[in-house]
């Protein structure tokens, strides 16, 4: 039995529990990630790419966490932005070009 975003997606507008707890899960790991690089790196903003990019459930919820942990640390931590990447399921197609336009430069 195979489940893609779609058919995960697709649970969690019908209102399936186990897809919520998934995704819950699946932010909480998320904002954890984004949390330490935070920590350590200090940026501004966060954009989240990919197709799964284009679900405003996953932002919320990745939102969600965040705040969660940053509300439950005891020190003071700048909060950073969360938000979805412009390129979304393109992101990897524009890093790829970026990259061959640095590479090439001189030939481009």
């Amino acid at each position: 039995n195979s489940v893609d975003g779609y058919v995960f997606f697709d649970a969690l507008s019908s209102g399936d529990p186990a897809a919520a707890e998934c995704l819950t899960k699946f932010a909480r790991e998320l904002a954890m990630q984004i949390f330490n690089l935070q920590t350590i790196l200090d940026p501004e903003r966060f954009a989240i790419g990919g197709g799964i990019s284009a679900r405003a459930e996953l932002i919320d919820a990745v939102r969600k966490q965040l705040d969660i942990l940053y509300d439950a640390c005891p020190y003071r931590i700048p909060r950073a932005e969360v938000v979805t990447s412009k390129f979304q399921n393109d992101a990897n197609l524009v890093g790829a070009l970026q990259t061959f336009l640095d590479k090439y430069k001189d030939i481009v």
